[in-house]
C-alpha cells in the first residue's frame, strides 16, 4: 500500500483552515450583539434574563467550534511538517545506498 501526501498542499490547507477560523471569530461578537439586542427589546421582565442564558449557553458552543477549527488548522500544518520530515529522513543516504548495490545479472537473453 502506498501512501503519499503533498506537504505544500497540506500546509496551504492548514493555513486556509486557520484563516477561516479567524474570520469566524466575528460570529461570536455578532451573536453576542444580537442576543443583547433581543434582551434590550424584550418587553416582559423575565425575557432579558432568558436571552442572557441563551447567549451564555450558545457562546460556549461557538467558542468550542472556533477552538476546534483553529486546532484543526494547526494539526494540518503539523502533518505537513511531518511529511517533510519523513521525506527528509528517508532520503538521507539513499544515493549512497544505491551506489553500493551490485549490478543485476540478467544472464544471457534468448529470443523466443
Amino acid at each position: 500500500m502506498d501512501v503519499a501526501g503533498n506537504p505544500n498542499e497540506a500546509h496551504s490547507a492548514g493555513q486556509n483552515t486557520q484563516a477561516a477560523a479567524d474570520a469566524a471569530n466575528a460570529v461570536r461578537g455578532q451573536f453576542t450583539g444580537a442576543a443583547q439586542a433581543c434582551a434590550d427589546a424584550a418587553k416582559e421582565a423575565s425575557l432579558p434574563g432568558a436571552y442572557g442564558g441563551y447567549q451564555a449557553h450558545f457562546i460556549d458552543r461557538i467558542n468550542a467550534v472556533l477552538t476546534l477549527a483553529q486546532t484543526s488548522g494547526i494539526n494540518i500544518q503539523t502533518g505537513a511538517a511531518a511529511l517533510v520530515a519523513t521525506d527528509s529522513d528517508n532520503s538521507t543516504g539513499f544515493g549512497q545506498a544505491q551506489s553500493t548495490l551490485p549490478s543485476i545479472n540478467r544472464g544471457s537473453v534468448r529470443a523466443i
